[in-house]
């Protein structure tokens, strides 16, 4: 056997398994694995709701720092207001921490929590186009996100929230017992949801055959609806679900960032670099 034919072989085989390699250790983040846990950022807003029941519930015990976005209104529906004694009190029981926001208008600073709650605004509320943009910024990282919304009242608040993620509001509102429909965590324990004229949405994973609660993605939940976890609490199974909700946002943790796009790039271009070189030098060889 000549010798130089067996090292360039040996030669090609190591440029072909350098490439094949580089390729493996660098595509999962930016190809298969975003089916494998699937966020919104880089997916067709219409392809969200293609993941029903995505959102599993972590592990007991709370160790989520969540940021909430200040409701406001002439009612106080809101984390921390009057109407919302109880739930309030599991999202303090969930939670490492809450720390209330007047507003989304600093992303740095919502960057520094694990998740965010945002709050409805009252008929005529709105998010300014910072807002829309950070929280759509907060929605793509993959940190968890509720946002709460309302009624045919609330149409333009609606179809904002909804908006970040593909969806918009559609009605009718619906009122009385609401049943499961299964197949996510957020449901265990829950069979019927009493509300008073809340929202319906189009788009994500309906939780109730009415879709006034809805998963989008992996990692939001959007509830229009703001008496089923205030004056009816104690309905049904209200408070199973919404302390389950609570568990959902309180028991997260920011996202390790992955490799940026720009990174995987140039180590993909520098292993082509490398084994062209090995194949020049082979070919050199071969004239030699």
């Amino acid at each position: 056997m000549n010798p130089l034919k067996g090292r360039s072989r040996s030669l090609w085989m190591g440029a072909t398994v350098a490439l094949v390699l580089g390729v493996i250790a660098i595509a999962p983040t930016s190809l298969w694995a975003q089916g494998g846990n699937p966020t919104l950022g880089g997916m067709d807003p219409d392809d969200v709701e293609h993941f029903p029941g995505s959102i599993p519930l972590p592990p007991e015990g709370g160790q989520g720092n969540i940021a909430v976005i200040q409701g406001q209104g002439d009612v106080p529906y809101w984390y921390g207001g009057g109407s919302w004694p109880d739930l309030t009190a599991a999202i303090d029981a969930a939670c490492t921490s809450v720390t209330v926001l007047n507003d989304a208008s600093d992303l740095n600073q919502m960057l520094l929590y694990d998740a965010v709650w945002l709050d409805q605004r009252w008929v005529g509320g709105s998010l300014t186009d910072t807002e829309e943009a950070n929280l759509a910024d907060i929605i793509n990282s993959g940190r968890r996100v509720v946002m709460i919304g309302e009624n045919g009242n609330w149409t333009g608040w609606d179809n904002q929230i909804l908006g970040l993620v593909g969806g918009s509001y559609v009605g009718p509102d619906v009122s009385g017992p609401q049943d499961a429909t299964g197949g996510s965590a957020l449901l265990n324990g829950v069979s019927q949801v009493n509300v008073s004229a809340a929202g319906t949405a189009n788009g994500g994973s309906p939780l109730f055959t009415n879709n006034w609660a809805t998963e989008f993605g992996n990692n939001v939940v959007t509830v229009l609806e703001v008496n089923a976890q205030g004056e009816n609490w104690n309905d049904l199974d209200n408070a199973t679900f919404f302390n389950n909700v609570a568990s959902w946002i309180c028991n997260s943790e920011a996202p390790v960032p992955t490799t940026p796009e720009w990174s995987k790039g140039a180590l993909l271009l520098l292993l082509l670099l490398v084994s062209l070189v090995v194949i020049y030098r082979f070919r050199q060889e071969r004239r030699t």
